[in-house]
C-alpha cells in the first residue's frame, strides 16, 4: 500500500509528514445545502412569475374597461343613446373586436339599455371599485373593476 503524505513545516530543521486526504467528490451535507438552496431560489422565482402574470392580466382588464367605457361614452356623444346589446355600441368606436379577458375561463359582465350601461371585469387579486358585477356595490377593495355611463 502506497501512502502519500503532505510536508508541514513548523521551523526549517523539522519536517512532519501528514497523510494526504483525496478529495473525490462532495459530501453528502455540501450537497443538500446546495440543493436547499437551489429549490429555495426556484420557489421565490416561481411566485413573482405567477404573481406578475396575475398583474398583467389583472392591467390588460382595467385597461380594456376604460377603452370600453371611452368608447361608449363616444358613441352617446353621436347618437344620444346607447345602443344594445352592448356589443354592437362599440363598433366603429374601438380598434379591434369587442375585447375579452385575458383569461379563457372568464368573460366580461354587461348590462346595456338606451340610457345606461355597466361594464365589470373580475379581477383574480382584489383591488377592484365594485363588490358585484352589476356596479351597485361601489368600494374599494372589492373584486370586481367596473365603468359605467357618465352621461
Amino acid at each position: 500500500v502506497c501512502v502519500a503524505y503532505n510536508r508541514l513545516t513548523v521551523n526549517p530543521s523539522a519536517v512532519i509528514l501528514l497523510p494526504m486526504r483525496k478529495n473525490l467528490g462532495f459530501t453528502l451535507i455540501e450537497l443538500l445545502v446546495a440543493i436547499t438552496l437551489i429549490s429555495l431560489l426556484a420557489g421565490f422565482a416561481i411566485a413573482n412569475y405567477s404573481a406578475s402574470q396575475r398583474n398583467g392580466r389583472n392591467a390588460k382588464r382595467r385597461a380594456d374597461m376604460i377603452a370600453l367605457q371611452q368608447a361608449y361614452e363616444q358613441y352617446f356623444i353621436a347618437n344620444s343613446t346607447y345602443a344594445t346589446p352592448c356589443s354592437t355600441m362599440i363598433v366603429g368606436y374601438i380598434q379591434g373586436t369587442f375585447p375579452t379577458d385575458p383569461k379563457p375561463s372568464q368573460s366580461y359582465y354587461q348590462i346595456c339599455s338606451a340610457t345606461t350601461y355597466c361594464m365589470c371585469a373580475l379581477l383574480e387579486d382584489g383591488g377592484g371599485n365594485s363588490s358585484t358585477s352589476n356596479c351597485t356595490g361601489f368600494g374599494l377593495g372589492d373584486t370586481y373593476f367596473c365603468v359605467q355611463n357618465q352621461q
